[in-house]
């Protein structure tokens, strides 16, 4: 009886020893840090199996795009052979796209996880008046697509990128902010490919008031000056003041839909020689001006 018994558990043994050897050959587990984001997100690989002989690469393999990129090579002097690993890298600049992220040995390769890439864009500065220059780079979208970057609710782009400039997905263009009212909220800045189905991305520019022009910097007290300003509540109204918010009004006048107010004249009133700050307030928002300095240089 025993000897049948132990015939009848001779196969489960032996498929047990068999699994058991797998088991101690299989690969360690291992796994990244982050599975999605934009170019740049930082990535660490932890707990790599140690077979992957005296070095390793790491490498980044497009999976739906043509983009393989050898992230970086550890030598054999700081790395111990049948050791695991803890590895970190930033997303290289790649197209759009899912790629798996393979370590290569000098023995073995094991892929450690996936990530997925996904557009991104960041504007400089990101608070302005109106006129400035703004730099808008991209990265994460599809290669060789035209793009295009709009502001706010225009419908025409106020930057445009051909194809052949944005070989790897990305790109760098420039606008000027235009003649805005002031909004309590950013305004987006959204640039979009010309993708079979267009990928997008999204930042945002705060649009501050200006004061675009005095008629004369410097000058006399009782002189008429000219004042000339933007980037203000729309339809709404801003006042004039001299050196204090507290002290009354020069003058107040109504902005027109794109919060520009028309040229405006002020008196200078009796104040000391030297410099003295010119405010223009909005009158909706009141946390919010431009100023600039008038110089008393007459008697």
């Amino acid at each position: 009886m025993k000897f049948r018994t132990l015939l009848k558990t001779l196969p489960i043994m032996a498929l047990l020893a068999i699994l058991g050897v797998g088991m101690m050959a299989a690969p360690v587990g291992a796994a990244v840090s982050a599975t999605t984001g934009p170019v740049g997100t930082a990535v660490t690989i932890q707990a790599l199996p140690g077979v992957l002989g005296t070095s390793y690469t790491v490498r980044f393999v497009g999976t739906d795009v043509g983009s393989t990129v050898d992230l970086q090579v550890v030598p054999a002097t700081t790395f111990v052979a049948g050791s695991a690993i803890t590895q970190s890298f930033a997303v290289p600049t790649v197209p759009k796209g899912n790629y798996k992220i393979d370590v290569v040995g000098t023995t073995n390769t094991v892929t450690a996880g996936t990530f997925a890439v996904t557009p991104s864009i960041i504007v400089s500065p990101s608070s302005a008046i109106v006129g400035t220059s703004i730099n808008v780079t991209g990265s994460g979208f599809a290669a060789a697509t035209a793009i295009n970057v709009y502001f706010g609710s225009i419908v025409t782009p106020v930057a445009q990128v051909a194809a052949g400039l944005n070989t790897i997905g990305a790109f760098s263009a420039s606008f000027t902010v235009p003649q805005v009212p002031l909004s309590t909220t950013p305004y987006a800045i959204v640039a979009t490919d010309s993708d079979t189905t267009p990928n997008s991305a999204q930042a945002s520019l705060s649009v501050i008031p200006r004061i675009i022009s005095l008629s004369a910097l410097q000058g006399g007290v009782g002189d008429s000056i000219q004042v000339n300003a933007d980037g203000f509540t729309a339809l709404g109204s801003v006042s004039i003041f001299f050196d204090s918010v507290t002290s009354s009004p020069l003058a107040t006048v109504a902005t027109n839909a794109a919060g520009a107010i028309p040229v405006t004249s002020i008196t200078i009133p009796a104040a000391t020689r030297g410099a003295h700050t010119i405010i223009v307030q909005d009158n909706t928002y009141t946390t919010y001006f431009a100023t600039t300095t008038f110089t008393i240089n007459v008697s």
